[in-house]
């Protein structure tokens, strides 16, 4: 990799990251502009494989997240409000510093951080927008597949409470005491997908990933948090989700798996003949190769030929570089939300949506 490569690309990722924190985007800014960060993010990108450039940027980001949250050096944590700290421009010298002293303390770590972690988001709140995908299948009984399932926790939609408001009007789902709030554009539309909740079941939850996280460890639970840019409210909401996995945990199965190779004899063998066959992705595969996606549809025309079923296939994702929409994405809703059922392959577009659910619009 290029120098001039990956400092655009810290750049890019520092203007998308200043929409929602200006301590991440001036983290990225000053990497940009340091000799030593660069040179070792270019030696283990050599190294290993990843999903291009922005990731190893955001990797290290998440080691200075860890490092507050793992309170190891004061310095950084004073930076994070997640941790009642504080963070302006006014500062942006005295990050500089503190970047290059933890440079200097860390640089091994830093180094070990970059070649064995792989960066793992569950952002729960996207249940808000996927759910309701989910309900207008008008299903009943259900097998449960999630590609790209990081620690699980999209595997419970039924579980989360949601409030979806439109102006002053609401409509509410309570299941818990972690509520998804979700601005909507058809209250009344929705109202009757939701009216499908009543009969839905799901009866099995699994989830494949070729990294699946095990939260019921502490350290990958710090490892979930430290992907989250400095927002308390996410964290909380991690919180509260990790709680509801660990009560539900006997009703999940993770495995690791590449979804390229080997998913349609797997999902053959895990499914119960008597329910339908739901696979979904949330934001894991608008960023891989054609290769890469050609060969998941493959694996799931598979699937429905050895299971003599349909295989829903429920996608939340961005638009793919080889991809042609039908439907125009906006900045606010840059995801859409579909359905394609195999073996017909005939894919129908249901919204549009906010990267963490935050909106949702339903076509």
């Amino acid at each position: 990799m290029e120098k001039e490569f990956l400092i655009k690309n810290l750049l890019d990722q520092s203007e998308t990251c200043g929409k929602t924190s200006d301590l991440y985007r001036d983290m990225l800014i000053i990497i940009s502009k340091s000799e030593n960060y660069l040179d070792l993010m270019i030696d283990i990108f050599n190294k290993r494989k990843f999903n291009g450039a922005i990731e190893i940027c955001l990797l290290l980001a998440s080691f200075f997240h860890n490092l507050a949250l793992e309170n190891k050096h004061n310095e950084i944590r004073g930076f994070f409000k997640t941790y009642s700290g504080n963070y302006d421009q006014t500062l942006f010298n005295q990050l500089k510093t503190t970047l290059e002293d933890i440079f200097k303390k860390y640089e091994n770590e830093i180094s070990d951080w970059l070649l064995e972690k792989k960066l793992q988001t569950n952002e729960v709140a996207r249940s808000s927008v996927i759910y309701p995908l989910l309900l207008s299948l008008n299903l009943e009984k259900i097998n449960l597949f999630e590609i790209g399932c990081s620690a699980g926790l999209l595997l419970f939609p039924d579980k989360y409470s949601y409030k979806y408001k439109k102006n002053n009007e609401f409509f509410e789902i309570k299941n818990v005491n972690l509520i998804i709030e979700t601005e909507i554009n058809d209250l009344e539309k929705l109202k009757n997908i939701l009216k499908n909740q009543e009969k839905i079941q799901i009866t099995k939850r699994i989830g494949f990933d070729l990294n699946p996280l095990d939260i019921n460890n502490r350290e990958n639970q710090n490892l979930l948090k430290s992907a989250i840019w400095d927002d308390k409210e996410r964290e909380l909401r991690l919180d509260k989700a990790i709680n509801i996995f660990e009560k539900y945990k006997n009703e999940v199965y993770l495995e690791s798996l590449d979804y390229t190779k080997n998913l349609a004899e797997r999902i053959s063998f895990l499914s119960t003949p008597d329910s339908e066959i739901v696979v979904f992705t949330s934001v894991s595969t608008y960023q891989v190769d054609k290769e890469s996606h050609d060969k998941l549809i493959l694996e799931l025309e598979k699937t429905a030929k050895l299971t003599s079923k349909k295989v829903y296939f429920l996608q939340f994702e961005g638009k793919r570089k080889d991809q042609d929409l039908t439907i125009e994405l906006t900045e606010e809703e840059p995801f859409y939300l579909s359905v394609t059922i195999f073996p017909e392959k005939k894919e129908t577009f249901f919204a549009k949506a906010h990267f963490h659910g935050k909106k949702l619009s339903i076509l």
